[in-house]
């Protein structure tokens, strides 16, 4: 006689950011009756639900939305199957979120008289510079 076990842990969990969600997938164990699967994220705060408002979800895949507030630099993500004979060990993966970069100190030199030359050092950054934007005005007050 062979006692049931439970199921084995999810192979092939990744996460992939998409603007302001992220894509969790994992392999599929096929049709295995009541198999669901629970998933959790640490957005810096520890480990918290993130599946089907806390139900258990039986597909593959999930879309969760990243807040926007966070200070967190590395989303955690974990997965773990369930069926009637227990839980599986959790899978783990993560993801880098970009940071706003810095501010830049910027010189300018004004020794021409119709234009300004704008330099700066490039931001250094874990996700790519798309764009800087420059605001230009006077300042009256003290710094």
């Amino acid at each position: 006689m062979t006692i049931p076990s439970g199921p084995a842990s999810v192979n092939g969990f990744n996460a992939v950011k998409n603007g302001n969600s992220v894509s969790l997938n994992w392999n599929n164990f096929g049709n295995s009756a009541g198999l669901t699967y629970r998933v959790e994220a640490d957005l810096g705060t520890g480990f918290n639900d993130i599946s089907n408002n806390g139900q258990a979800i039986n597909q593959n895949s999930l879309t969760y939305q990243l807040p926007l507030n966070t200070q967190a630099t590395r989303y955690l993500f974990r997965i773990q199957s369930t069926n009637s004979c227990g839980n599986s060990l959790w899978a783990k993966t993560s993801i880098d979120v970009c940071q706003a970069p810095a501010a830049m100190r910027m010189s300018v030199d004004t020794n021409t008289a119709c234009f300004l030359n704008f330099s700066w050092n490039a931001v250094q950054n874990s996700c790519p510079i798309t764009s800087y934007k420059f605001n230009i005005g006077t300042n009256t007050g003290a710094n």
